[in-house]
């Protein structure tokens, strides 16, 4: 078996890491799956696609709520919240309700 050519062998080169997000720092790159992309990284199968994307110290996440108002409607809000990039489900769902709720 053949060995596969990394990234850095075909030639990509990476653009210098700069955050584009006020308080956010640039720490890598990863692929749609969010798995580790570098130089180094081996290229798989024929296709001459490969989505790379920024990865970041933190993620922005909106959490939504759902209020019922005194007309017995429901009323939408929204809230943006900034959350360290490797939260799990578990500590996500921990910070998402205990959160005060926007007015």
């Amino acid at each position: 078996m053949e060995r596969r050519q990394t990234l850095k062998e075909i030639g990509v080169i990476f653009p210098e890491m700069v955050s584009k997000y006020q308080g956010f720092i640039q720490t890598g790159w990863m692929d749609y799956d969010g798995s580790p992309v570098t130089e180094n990284t081996p290229v798989m199968g024929n296709s001459g696609n490969m989505v790379i994307r920024a990865k970041y110290d933190k993620k922005l996440i909106s959490a939504v709520y759902r209020h019922r108002t005194e007309d017995g409607m429901y009323r939408y809000t929204s809230q943006e919240m900034e959350v360290p990039e490797d939260l799990t489900y578990g500590q996500l769902r921990e910070i998402v309700e205990n959160v005060n709720a926007p007015e």
